[in-house]
């Protein structure tokens, strides 16, 4: 096995190299259009839209990290994640091209539309895991019948299959998933099963209600002798419909601020932040926020994004890549006793004739 600190100094180079290989994809058409960045996302005409280029360098290289620590090539890369809805998540074919690449066996048994089983087997074990996903299950889950345009509806087959790759996957070889992100076909069932239960918790429409009808009023009859009196002041029965008469509306109370949101990071968090990546050696923008991006466990364009709890953990792992580093550094500055004596010998001035 490698050694730790060698691989994460060589982990730095990679990183440059990453950031390298994304700015020469970025433009191009092997870059899938989850993995751009656009600024102008809203404009549905592809020749109209514009590409925010240093955003997209960030993230492939973030995605080329990823795949690397997987023993992914940049090509392959590029194909096993997928970024949904902004969350990163990794295809259940790719998860299975990494199981058989560490040696062990994963196959499909069966597959159906209404049915599928897939086994497993860790290398060296004799003993197969089998798992089951069938139609029944998927509507126990609440995954069928899916929303208009879900997987689930338009290609069942697909979906059984992969839900029943990433169970097996993570029974057989949990260590070679190495904490990978959710499986693709997971965050698209979980919005769909957050949609459905935000539909059957809103309460069922109600009718609007009918306008209310004006008060009849009767008209007085004004006589010669009425129309002759002077506008006098208010009579006590005119002062009671006045009284009577409703106050004026109350301004509403600004709601106070949620006590559970996370607070916004201070300038003493970001100034430490830029000054650790300064100490590990990191002067690319571009390989900075891939790995701000890769410890925060979401894609950031800029550090002023991350908010106090997300600073705290990338200062954490900036703490852990300093302390590797310093012991690496102390064994380095650690000589042969036998080397010094050899070269204070060296040092010593020759005897005089």
């Amino acid at each position: 096995m490698t050694d730790g600190a060698l691989t994460l100094r060589g982990w730095m180079i990679e990183a440059e190299a990453a950031a390298g290989i994304a700015k020469a994809l970025a433009p191009t058409a092997f870059v899938p259009e989850h993995l751009k960045v656009w600024v102008n996302p809203e404009e549905r005409n592809p020749a109209k839209r514009q590409l925010d280029y240093d955003s997209t360098v960030a993230q492939i290289a973030a995605v080329l990290l990823a795949g690397q620590e997987l023993e992914f090539q940049p090509m392959a890369s590029l194909r096993a994640f997928v970024i949904i809805r902004g969350t990163v998540a990794m295809y259940a074919i790719a998860a299975r091209a990494l199981l058989q690449h560490h040696g062990h066996e994963i196959i499909v048994v069966e597959s159906t539309s209404s049915r599928a089983v897939v086994r497993g087997r860790r290398l060296g074990d004799d003993k197969w895991q089998e798992v089951i996903w069938d139609t029944e299950r998927a509507r126990t889950a609440g995954l069928l019948p899916g929303g208009e345009r879900s997987n689930w509806r338009t290609n069942p087959k697909a979906m059984l299959v992969a839900r029943a790759t990433a169970e097996v996957s993570r029974w057989v070889a949990s260590d070679a998933m190495l904490g990978l992100p959710p499986f693709a076909e997971e965050v698209e069932d979980a919005d769909h099963e957050v949609e459905l239960r935000q539909i059957d918790a809103a309460p069922p429409p109600q009718p609007p209600p009918e306008p209310a009808k004006p008060p009849a009023t009767r008209k007085r009859k004004t006589t010669p002798a009425r129309a002759a009196l002077p506008a006098g002041p208010a009579t006590s029965a005119t002062a009671a419909v006045a009284e009577s008469s409703p106050p004026p509306p109350v301004a509403p109370v600004p709601e106070e601020p949620d006590p559970g949101a996370t607070p916004p990071p201070s300038r003493e968090q970001l100034a430490a932040l830029h000054a650790g990546l300064r100490d590990l050696g990191v002067t690319n923008r571009d390989v900075g926020l891939g790995l701000v991006s890769a410890w925060a466990g979401r894609t950031v364009e800029s550090t002023s994004d991350l908010n106090a709890a997300e600073v705290a953990a990338v200062l954490d792992s900036i703490a852990k890549l300093r302390a590797i580093a310093a012991q690496d550094q102390a064994g380095e500055d650690t000589q042969d006793p036998g080397d010094g004596e050899d070269q204070a010998d060296d040092l010593e001035p020759p005897d005089d004739p």
